[in-house]
């Protein structure tokens, strides 16, 4: 995969959300209509003056609307400071295409209780799920517990308040550490008040209820268990998560494999690579020139995610994938070792 095959977008307009975010409409430059769902994001290819980042931001808004990104400053974050201080209307930005399994499939046989748990920036991939499955699945209910430091620094509150106020099927909990006004709502998220709110909450089937997470990963760690230890199904967790910073790319596994070939699809375009004895796959793929997805190198975001159709691939870590994914044939390439010849799609 060349670089001409990378996405280029000219940013239109420059919105700024709060002291801490902005948000970035986009247009692609050959004026074609970028496809994706709600819930997927788009890995940037970001220049530095000393090298080349790749970051995942999730996409703001719904296909049928001009495109946007949010990007929050991350604390010690270079990279979020680097564009929130640099990206300008009219400048050329680099992507990915888009990329993601952090996604709800609506359904219109039964219905049943979504809960859609976000912290700080966590609510940018889960807002525009809420917006299409309000449409989509009218028969269902949604609660977002939406938590925060503060209501200054809460993305798109007004917005959210707006759309539970118009859409009662829409359940909104706040909660806020440190409230300035909203006292009423101060309060942190818990084993204990998580598994209180989602009992008092849930209406439907317990077998049926999906969980969308989204935040801190020791934030996303303490959902996964209390929602575990309740008896919900674990395959109706899905959770994101974002790394701020390459973690060490890799880590060897526990026993190693001889030299592999592994045939990488994207769209309609394979390329085959051999991966060489003790070296992961996406490191490969990277040295051999493919333009592949990833962001943290260790196991956690999933980003780098894909499907082998054949073959085998030991992973050393694995944070993200669910049993359902790992049934599906889903791997991480950055853990992700070749056992055996192997071919892994993308699309």
């Amino acid at each position: 995969m060349k670089k001409n095959m990378l996405l280029e977008f000219r940013i239109v307009e420059v919105i700024e959300e709060n002291y801490l975010a902005k948000t970035y409409q986009l247009e692609l430059t050959d004026c074609s209509q970028l496809r994706y769902k709600a819930g997927q994001f788009l890995t940037f290819i970001i220049q530095t003056e000393k090298q080349e980042i790749r970051r995942s931001y999730s996409i703001l808004s719904l296909p049928s609307e001009p495109l946007k990104i949010t990007v929050k400053k991350v604390e010690n974050g270079a990279i979020s400071r680097f564009i929130l201080q640099q990206w300008k209307a009219g400048d050329l930005v680099y992507s990915l295409p888009p990329a993601g399994r952090f996604l709800v499939e609506p359904q219109t046989e039964k219905a049943r209780d979504i809960f859609c748990f976000a912290a700080g920036s966590g609510i940018i991939p889960i807002l525009p799920q809420i917006r299409t499955l309000l449409y989509t699945e009218p028969q269902s209910k949604i609660h977002l517990i939406y938590s925060n430091r503060n209501e200054k620094e809460a993305l798109f509150l007004e917005e959210i308040e707006g759309i539970a106020s118009e859409y009662k099927r829409l359940n909104l909990i706040k909660l806020f550490s440190d409230p300035e006004d909203q006292l009423e709502n101060r309060g942190r998220l818990s084993n204990i008040s998580a598994e209180v709110l989602i009992q008092k909450a849930l209406v439907y089937d317990r077998p049926e209820a999906i969980f969308l997470l989204c935040g801190p990963f020791a934030y996303m760690r303490m959902l996964v268990f209390t929602i575990g230890l309740m008896g919900f199904n674990k395959v109706n967790i899905k959770k994101e998560s974002y790394i701020p910073f390459i973690m060490q790319s890799g880590t060897a596994p526990s026993k190693t494999f001889p030299e592999r070939t592994v045939k990488i699809q994207i769209d309609s375009h394979s390329t085959s690579i051999k991966v060489p004895s003790g070296s992961n796959i996406l490191d490969a793929a990277l040295k051999a020139g493919l333009q592949l997805p990833y962001s943290c190198k260790g196991g956690v975001c999933g980003s780098c995610a894909a499907r082998c159709r054949s073959g085998s691939v030991y992973m050393s870590i694995n944070e993200v994938l669910t049993d359902s994914d790992l049934k599906q044939n889903w791997v991480l390439t950055c853990t992700g070792f070749p056992e055996e010849d192997s071919v892994l799609d993308f699309s």
